[in-house]
């Protein structure tokens, strides 16, 4: 089966349109290309999928965030290297809900992400000691 956008009017026009496909924990950007899938069996799945509307919402400057701190995976871990130090760490999963939840005080942070399968999308939220608070979105692999 498939699923796409035909066309974006209004408010949607000018966001970032994701589909969270919660069975595989497959996310697609829908205005990149339409999503196929296997569809087995026999019923309604009124819960399979989100829409995630992002623009606004997870937008967030690249440039700060590449000057003032750098964020990625490494095997099962979440790596946080900052110029200051990191007050708060959140982890929430591709619905908003908080996953995980870090008060570290460090500069040099690692986070097990043994609780998020592989292919599955999560947003990252910190606050250094300057209270400057940076946003990022990010798949699992």
């Amino acid at each position: 089966m498939t699923l796409e956008i035909n066309r974006k009017e209004g408010l949607l026009k000018d966001r970032e349109i994701l589909l969270f496909d919660k069975e595989n924990g497959n996310l697609h950007d829908l205005n990149t290309s339409s999503y196929t899938f296997i569809y087995n069996g026999k019923g309604v799945f009124k819960d399979r999928f989100s829409l995630l509307f992002n623009s606004a919402v997870l937008g967030l400057d690249e440039d700060m965030i590449a000057e003032d701190i750098k964020i990625y995976l490494k095997d099962q871990y979440l790596i946080i290297e900052a110029q200051n130090l990191i007050k708060h760490i959140k982890v929430f999963d591709a619905l908003g809900r908080l996953i995980r939840k870090e008060h570290p005080q460090s500069a040099y942070n690692e986070l097990n992400l043994d609780r998020i399968k592989t292919g599955g999308f999560f947003i990252v939220e910190l606050v250094d000691d300057k209270g400057k608070t940076f946003t990022r979105k990010m798949i699992k692999y």
